[in-house]
């Protein structure tokens, strides 16, 4: 390789470092290499190829994509990640965003590979927000018809992870820098869908606050995209920083209306087993027993659902208390679980942002020898 070739290639790790705003110390400890050593490399010394590997891996970016210079296209940008509706993203942050974003995509082209594309895409349709008909009956419209469209038979959904899972959607677990961060949502051409779960966040903790937070992002992904439709949403708790309220609010619509259609539950309160239930707050309990939501959350959807009135809906809402609710067993207990016959060499370590689908995707190329053992465990490890 010529100095001038080096040169070009250090400088476009510095460039990208930079982007990122981490100090020379901190990628050097994501490559595992000495900082000295990467500062001698961005002033321009001769590069390993095992150094160039590593200080991509750290940098989130292919090192083939990087040296054809596609590190600075629109989807792989740092600037696509510094404009997801945060005022200071920490680098670490970015880094964990661009890394899921790299791995949707090495997820995509195994996928392909193997002949298991998302069925999510053929449902893909970016929605601009309707401030006429307001963003949260725009919200339960959508929801209830992708509810027809993803699982069209009538009853709860038992693991919306793996309903997710079955429709080709990633879902990994990362720790972001705030907690206040609950999940983000990453989806471009050719990519795997990929929600991401802030293990930091409470609403991650417990099955009953995930579901509709897993549904919130179904509908970012579904319906959301910026500039060269590309998908980068950042789903902060309200009223928090960078928090854009009628997005926010047609995805909160959207996720009771997915996992209990409206016509689904006014219908089993009228005509159904629920039929002889009177009392606003045995009906509220009894729709989040059998759909799998909180109790805070059913009131408001049995609000607007109908079956209990307004001035109900606040009463009981503040009288009810956060608390483990029993029934929550019942519901997102094989999330974590392969979705269908798993390959046989599934067993590898790897990181949480790894673990699900893409994991499983890695598994069946790495059996069919569509990639090596190494490659395979190089992907899942990439954390």
């Amino acid at each position: 390789m010529t100095s001038q070739r080096y040169a070009a290639l250090n400088d476009r790790l510095r460039q990208r470092r930079q982007e990122f705003g981490a100090s020379i110390e901190r990628v050097a400890r994501w490559a595992d290499i000495g900082p000295e050593r990467l500062a001698e490399i961005e002033g321009g010394s001769a590069i390993r190829s095992w150094e160039f590997d590593a200080i991509c891996r750290a940098l989130a970016v292919d090192s083939g994509a990087l040296a054809r210079g596609l590190d600075r296209t629109p989807r792989r940008s740092v600037a696509r990640f510094r404009a997801a509706r945060w005022a200071q993203p920490a680098a670490e942050d970015l880094r964990t965003l661009s890394l899921a974003a790299e791995l949707g995509r090495i997820g995509g082209s195994l996928a392909q590979g193997i002949d298991r594309q998302a069925r999510l895409a053929r449902l893909r349709s970016p929605q601009p927000i309707d401030e006429k008909s307001k963003p949260w009956r725009q919200g339960y419209r959508l929801g209830e018809n992708a509810r027809r469209a993803l699982e069209p038979l009538p009853g709860p959904i038992r693991s919306l992870e793996g309903l997710l899972t079955e429709w080709g959607v990633h879902v990994g677990r990362v720790e972001f820098t705030s907690a206040e961060l609950d999940a983000a949502s990453l989806w471009e051409g050719g990519a795997l869908p990929v929600i991401l779960l802030n293990t930091k966040s409470i609403r991650t903790r417990s099955a009953l606050s995930r579901r509709p937070l897993l549904a919130h992002e179904l509908c970012h992904l579904l319906h959301d995209s910026g500039e060269n439709d590309l998908t980068t949403e950042i789903s902060w708790g309200e009223g928090t920083p960078g928090y854009r309220e009628a997005v926010e609010q047609r995805a909160r619509a959207f996720a009771p209306a997915f996992l209990a259609p409206r016509d689904e539950v006014t219908h089993w309160f009228a005509a159904g087993e629920g039929r002889r239930i009177r009392k606003p707050e045995s009906k509220v309990k009894e729709l989040a027993e059998r759909w799998g939501f909180s109790l805070r959350g059913a009131i408001w959807h049995a609000k607007n659902c109908g079956i209990i009135p307004p001035a109900a809906a606040g009463d009981l809402d503040s009288r009810t208390q956060d608390q483990d609710h029993p029934w929550s067993a019942q519901f997102e207990t094989d999330g974590r679980e392969p979705v269908g016959a798993a390959p046989p060499a599934a067993a590898y370590e790897s990181a949480g942002i790894a673990q699900g689908l893409l994991s499983r995707l890695v598994a069946e190329a790495a059996t069919t020898s569509l990639i090596s053992e190494g490659r395979a465990r190089e992907i899942l490890t990439w954390r």
